[in-house]
């Protein structure tokens, strides 16, 4: 038993390590623009419904090969059709992640050396995604050493961050209840617990010990939601209304250069664990799903979201806001569909999450919602 204990965190880390990146710094405005209380709600309840979309997926797993991951699972249940819509969604989702990795990344850079080096920020974003790129390289090996080390180092610095804050905080930014935008938190919201590409990870770094999935995911979810709600209350409650779209231009007007920079290194090292992470996982699904080479399916990973970038999408909230809304959303229908699917003819494992019909409709109407309210506000 206390083996089983000891797993579970090497077990969550990929999970953390992948779902914890860009969107975090979205969060403090969305939550700014619909009320901050009322943000948290709308946090627990996606917190919820991603954490049992992870559930299942794992039962998924167990019924498909060992190496295949998002899109060969769900066409394993539901055909040719079933397997270009979760292409178009998983890939989609994920190099819609990795575009905001180098719009807010690139951003970051730039606010910790702009005060001994001269540039715009254009340069700093694409020379992030030179650094990134190239580290996504190292392969699953290296994320996870990689992940082993930069995640605590997250943890501490945003309890460092809260503790700073504390003596800061205005109550009445916290409270205020006039939103401006009540529907902003759920698409950017479906954007920062995106992680379905960790689960495989999850699984294979338990070990012997894949029974713990669940667990583990269930800790994950849990430590990255307090992480979210304490980041956001941190910010929020120093900027209240001169809260940015990504947090760090607010806290210099705010609170001074000092703390700026210090919550851009905060974001650099995860911006960076999760661009690898999520690159690395994309990388995975083009080698098992499709029998790609490993340079070509890391080249197309890597190049996809750079030419979005040199073309213009440069727009942070939106990217977030219709990455997790449509295709965060799409992935959840198609992945609910699957799970149906296997119980109809019965091939999910014995101790499978079972997940009670009226839950995954009840999820399935709000994952269809999250992307009605995405198509409504890109329109």
């Amino acid at each position: 038993m206390e083996e089983r204990k000891q797993v579970l965190w090497p077990g969550a880390r990929p999970l953390i390590g992948t779902v914890v990146g860009v969107g975090i710094f979205g969060l403090p405005y969305v939550f700014s623009q619909a009320g901050f209380v009322f943000g948290l709600v709308v946090l627990v309840v996606i917190a919820a419904l991603s954490l049992l979309t992870f559930f299942v997926y794992a039962d998924l797993l167990e019924v498909s090969q060992q190496h295949v991951r998002f899109v060969a699972v769900v066409s394993n249940q539901l055909g040719p059709f079933g397997r270009w819509i979760a292409t178009l969604a998983y890939f989609g989702s994920l190099w819609g992640a990795l575009l905001a990795y180098i719009i807010v990344g690139g951003q970051l850079l730039f606010n910790i050396l702009r005060p001994v080096l001269a540039g715009e920020i254009f340069t700093y974003q694409v020379i992030f995604w030179l650094i990134v790129s190239i580290g996504m390289v190292g392969g699953s090996i290296f994320v996870r050493r990689l992940q082993s080390i930069l995640i605590p180092i997250f943890f501490v610095m945003i309890a460092a961050l809260t503790l700073f804050a504390l003596p800061h905080l205005h109550v009445d930014y916290l409270i205020a209840m006039e939103p401006t935008n009540p529907l902003l938190p759920f698409g950017a919201l479906i954007f920062a617990f995106s992680g379905f590409s960790a689960v495989p990870e999850c699984r294979e770094a338990l070990g012997k010990h894949k029974s713990s999935l669940r667990s583990a995911l269930l800790l994950g979810v849990v430590l990255i939601g307090a992480v979210y709600a304490l980041f956001s209350l941190a910010v929020v409650g120093m900027t209240g209304p001169f809260t940015s779209t990504q947090a760090v231009d607010g806290l210099r007007l705010a609170m001074g250069p000092e703390v700026s920079t210090f919550v851009s290194v905060i974001g650099l090292c995860t911006v960076f664990t999760a661009f690898i992470s999520v690159g690395n996982a994309l990388t995975n699904s083009l080698v098992y799903d499709f029998r790609g080479r490993f340079l070509f399916s890391w080249a197309l990973t890597a190049c996809v979201p750079l030419a979005a970038f040199l073309f213009g999408a440069r727009d942070f909230i939106g990217v977030i806001g219709a990455t997790g809304g449509l295709l965060g959303g799409l992935s959840g229908v198609v992945l609910l569909i699957a799970y149906e699917r296997a119980r109809l003819t019965a091939q999910l494992p014995k101790r499978a999450l079972a997940v009670p019909q009226g839950l995954v409709a009840l999820s399935f109407v709000l994952f269809g919602a999250m992307i009605i309210i995405t198509i409504v506000g890109i329109f």
